[in-house]
This record gives C-alpha cells, structure tokens and sequence, in this order.
C-alpha cells in the first residue's frame, strides 16, 4: 500500500492498494490556490506567496530550513496569520488522511476494533499468561502478537509526496513530526 499526496494546485491524496489497485481518494484546494482565495475573495487580505524550501531538501536535513519554519500556529501579523494557516491546516490535513490511511489500508485499526469486540464478549482481550511467564502464551496471545507485528509492518507503508509544493509540505509535516 502507498499514500501518494500530490501539492499542486489541488492537494489530492491517492490511495493505493497492496493489491496495486487505487483505494480511493481526495481533493481539495492546494496551498496556493488557498492563498490566492483569501486574497481575492477578501475585502482586505494582502497577496502572499509561500517561503521558500530547496527543492533537494532530503528527510533527514530538516536542519537546513529557517528555524520559523514552519510557522508558529499564532502569530501576530496577518501575513504570517495567513501562511501559518494555510501551512499548518495542510499539514493537519496530511497528517489526518495519513493515519485514516494506514488504519484502513494497512490494518491499522483491525487489532483496537479486535480487543474492543473481546471486551464486549467479557474477555480482555490481552495476551494470555500461563505460571505467571509472558513466555507461555497460549494460542490467543500468539495470534494477537502476530497482528500487532503486522500492524506495525503495515504502518511502515510509504506515503509519496508529490508537485510543486511538495518539498515544503514534505519539510512541514517532518518538522512537526519530530516535535510530537
């Protein structure tokens, strides 16, 4: 499975399947479609472009963009107001479809709805221990452990971003990744 966020004039998100196939997906206005919109469709918000991210910024350079990037949630002028919203929504967004993704494609969220049905059945839904020794697993604890393996193996899937923006959006999302 694969995620592929393309950030052009519209920020789509495409779902593909481990089967190859396409999953689904979304499509709403791109960065600066949106900063275009406030500008124009608003009595008095200025015209703004986007800061500016080298196009070869690579995952683990973070380090080489201004340290106000991206820009803080509140801000004091209205220039910065705007990008920090346009920015920040989107990368909000990423973020969201990322893990609606991984949950429903990639068998994120089969092990929570598993243990709830348990707990609605009067069974924990936990490992079980036999003598007191994580060792002895009986055969239900084994099949949990295998999905939560295959859980975390299918959070790895990649997600692939594309278009023009993409740099700087790749760069956002992985700011804010590392401060959470």
């Amino acid at each position: 499975p694969c995620l592929v966020v393309d950030a052009g004039t519209a920020l789509t998100f495409t779902a593909g399947t481990k089967e190859g196939g396409c999953g689904g997906g979304a499509i709403l206005p791109g960065l600066r479609l949106a900063l275009q919109t406030l500008h124009s469709r608003t009595a008095l918000l200025p015209p703004l472009s986007l800061p500016s991210v080298p196009s070869s910024l690579q995952p683990s350079s973070p380090s080489s963009l201004p340290p106000s990037f991206p820009p803080s949630r509140f801000v004091s002028s209205t220039a910065l107001a705007i990008q920090s919203g346009v920015i920040n929504g989107a990368v909000a967004v990423i973020r969201d479809y990322a893990k609606a993704f991984h949950r429903e494609f990639c068998g994120g969220g089969k092990r929570r709805r598993k243990r709830k049905e348990g707990r609605e059945g009067g069974r924990s839904g936990g490992a079980k221990v036999e003598n007191g020794n994580p060792s002895d697993l009986k055969e239900g604890g084994r099949e949990e452990e295998k999905e939560r393996k295959e859980e975390e193996e299918g959070l790895r899937a990649p997600v692939v971003f594309t278009g023009g923006d993409a740099p700087l959006l790749f760069a956002a999302v992985n700011v804010r990744d590392k401060e959470e």
